[in-house]
């Protein structure tokens, strides 16, 4: 049973890597900044987690401005 979870598994931490890439070359964050954005968004529900792509993905396009990615840092 395990083998089976384990592309599951693989997808969501992947959607993460790829989330933190994303914010951090889109608005020159670092990575601990990226994953404190990331979870705000989850948080806040401002992502929702797409386990068939592997990818995390906005429930709304203003969520990626940069006032709302630094807005989201303060919050921490």
């Amino acid at each position: 049973m395990k083998k089976q979870f384990e592309p599951i598994a693989d997808r969501i931490s992947q959607a993460r890597i790829e989330f933190v890439g994303s914010v951090m070359e889109q608005f020159n964050k670092t990575q601990d900044e990226a994953n404190k954005v990331l979870d705000v968004f989850i948080k806040v529900k401002a992502v929702k987690l797409n386990v068939a792509m592997g990818r995390y993905d906005l429930t709304h396009g203003a969520y990626w401005e940069t006032a709302v990615i630094d807005n989201a840092l303060s919050l921490f």
